[in-house]
């Protein structure tokens, strides 16, 4: 074997032990960039030494690469001999040493229940140190846990939870759990969690160790409340939270961040959630952020009837961004829905020592009971610190204006629309046309927030609104080429627009698709329907007419219907991983899963409104030519033509042939 070969196999051989080291060892190494940078770099020497040194470096430590699971099968809490109680298992993992019925762990296990129901604790339960690996992983699906008063985790290592209830803890900081180290929690439930401090249910605060890390995936938060800041959760490390919902938690009277506090260190990252009926007394019903160093970025989010209540001077009913001394870091907000919130200052959104910045929003019904910016306000003396809206709707305030600049400022990024004259937005034409700017109605879905496909219920324009394929085409791919829902934006059944290369998109978090079901005009479809009494004569004439509609509506529905969804999906595909890589780094990994699977909905939407493209020729179609665009609900009355091939004939056998009945009885 010459040289050459035998020290091929040999960094083959060492390759294959990295990864099975590090798949043991189960390192979250995204946490830290240093881990990251001294990976990579060990990799390249791999490439260069053979690997000698990875190996020495990372194998060595995780020689353990067994995994056990450790079952509970009782709902005791403490457990009893013979028993495998959950407080046994954790001890179990922690020390690899046998306890009542609890086998030993090995130091990387997973704790599973052969039972379902409530464990209600007496005391807490002993923290997650993970034994050698730091690494426990409890999958709980069917299983409560009730702190009865008391908190129920502490995660100085690394816990991963699934399908547990976590409810009615109770202490100073983090109600039900207190993380020093990494959480990660997926189909989870938080409620009725208390704190005397800060973080209603979930607390992580700096400590000596490092920062720690948390990541929320399809998880809910409900009635969680701290005397402090953070009604739900409290971090100054970083957050990442996907696919939740937070409802009806509240900070305390001086607190912020009715749901999520987010404090310096803290970096947050939140995407397709929901946060609905919040409170905090200070700043951010819903999300405050007073880090100096880590933005936060929102995006796909809806923000629903949250308020800030309290403090006179701050605000932000949905999202606050200030209490910094000098600076705060950026709260980025793209593709979400603000509606219903209040505050004394600004319903929507608060700055006071920062950057905030809006692309792609819709605000509707927010208020404001002090000064105003029912939606925005900014009050930076700071010239550089601002607020900045660009491609957003504001409209129907319920009380003060749209927009407050009060001593800062709110800068137009260009294709906005308000109802009133407070942002100073420019009155310009959109792309197509259409006037934009400040004192410009935009007709909204008068029905408010629905569900009009995606994870969260956005409001969708009316037939007609200004705000349809308004903005330039360069401006839609270089900020997100997907909607709140994760539609594709632009729609790809746009034609090109008049002016600025590409095809335009709508102005707000809501992109109308051609093929959307549309909710407004078309009533007079019922009104056809009563030439459905000629139905009887049909079965006579069965013959002439039978023929003429299955060639017009075969021809017309199923092609278009075929043709259409394979496009659908093409695009949808694009748009997720563009969008992905916009918002934020952050989210990246969830963002990515979680659009792509909102995009099933759309072969859903199975394209029958193209044969609403057919009655144009009608009379009543005409008045609705530019909105077959937006007739999205009243696809429902229109799909039932389509259906009925045979049905529709006779609406067309009374048109030419009205004699054609008197033909019957003979």
């Amino acid at each position: 074997m010459s040289d050459a070969t035998a020290l091929s196999r040999w960094r083959r051989a060492a390759a294959e032990a990295v990864r099975g080291a590090l798949a043991a060892a189960r390192v979250p190494l995204q946490r830290l960039a240093p881990a990251r940078t001294t990976l990579k770099a060990l990799l390249l020497m791999a490439g260069v030494c053979g690997g000698a040194v990875i190996i020495g470096t990372l194998a060595a430590p995780h020689k353990v690469t067994a995994t056990v699971t450790i079952n509970v099968d009782t709902l005791d809490d403490p457990g009893k001999p013979g028993e495998c109680a959950l407080r046994d298992a954790i001890t179990a993992a922690n020390t690899q040493s046998a306890v009542h019925n609890c086998p030993p762990g090995t130091g990387a296990d997973t704790i599973g229940f052969s039972v379902a129901g409530t464990i209600t604790l007496t005391s807490t339960l002993p923290s997650i140190t993970g034994g050698t690996s730091g690494i426990l992983v409890i999958q709980g699906a069917g299983i409560t846990l009730d702190g009865s008063g008391n908190q129920i985790f502490v995660v100085p290592g690394t816990l991963e939870a699934s399908g547990l209830t976590l409810k009615n803890g109770s202490a100073a900081n983090g109600g039900a759990i207190s993380v020093s180290g990494s959480l990660q929690v997926t189909g989870c439930s938080f409620q009725n969690n208390t704190a005397t401090g800060n973080g209603g249910a979930i607390f992580g605060g700096p400590s000596g160790a490092g920062l720690p890390h948390l990541t929320v995936t399809s998880s809910d938060f409900s009635n969680n409340t701290a005397s402090g800041s953070g009604g739900a959760i409290y971090t100054g490390g970083s957050l990442d939270v996907f696919t939740s919902e937070f409802d009806t938690n509240s900070a305390g009277s001086a607190g912020s961040g009715g749901a999520i506090d987010n404090v310096d260190p803290g970096g947050l990252g939140i995407t397709n959630s929901l946060f609905d009926g919040n409170t905090a007394g200070n700043r951010g019903g819903a999300v405050d952020n007073s880090s100096t160093t880590n933005t936060v970025n929102v995006s796909g989010t809806t923000f629903a009837n949250n308020m800030q209540n309290g403090i006179v001077g701050a605000g932000g009913g949905a999202i606050g961004n200030g209490g910094c001394s000098i600076f705060c870091a950026a709260t980025s907000i793209l593709n979400s829905t603000f509606s219903g919130n209040s505050a004394i200052e600004g319903g929507g959104t608060y700055n006071n020592a920062g950057v905030v910045e809006v692309h792609f929003c819709t605000f509707e019904g927010n208020s404001a009971s002090g000064t105003g910016g029912a939606d925005i306000y900014d009050q930076n003396t700071v010239p550089s610190h601002a607020t900045a809206v660009g491609e957003s709707i504001l409209a129907a305030s319920l009380g003060g204006n749209n927009c407050n600049a009060a001593a800062g400022t709110i800068d137009d990024g260009g294709f906005n629309i308000s109802d009133d004259t407070s942002c100073g937005f420019a009155n310009t034409g959109g792309v197509n046309g259409q006037t934009v700017g400040d004192g410009v109605t935009p007709s909204l879905d008068p029905g408010g927030l629905a569900d009009n496909g995606g994870p969260t219920e956005t409001i969708a324009e009316e037939p007609g609104s200004p705000s349809i394929d308004a903005v330039n085409g360069v401006a839609c791919g270089s900020i997100t080429n997907v909607d709140q829902r994760g539609e594709p934006r632009p729609d790809p059944e746009d034609p090109p627009a008049s002016k600025g290369g590409g095809a335009a998109c709508d102005i707000g978090a809501f992109e109308l698709q051609e093929s959307s079901p549309q909710p407004t005009p078309t009533p007079s479809a019922t009104a056809t329907a009563t030439t459905t009494a000629t139905a009887t004569a049909t079965e006579t004439a069965t013959d002439t007419p039978t023929a003429t509609a299955t060639a017009t509506a075969t021809a017309t529905a199923t092609q278009t219907v075929t043709a259409t969804p394979t496009a659908t999906a093409t695009a949808t595909a694009t748009k997720t991983a563009t969008m992905t890589a916009t918002i934020t780094a952050t989210p990246t990994a969830t963002n990515t899963a979680t659009p792509t699977a909102t995009k099933t909905p759309k072969p859903k939407k199975s394209r029958t409104p193209t044969a609403t493209k057919t009655p144009k020729p009608k009379t009543p179609t005409p008045t609705k030519t530019p909105k077959p665009k937006k007739t999205r609900t009243p696809t429902p009355t229109k799909t039932p033509k389509p259906k009925r091939t045979p049905t529709p004939t006779p609406t067309k056998t009374p048109k030419s042939r009205t004699p054609t009945p008197t033909a019957t009885p003979t």
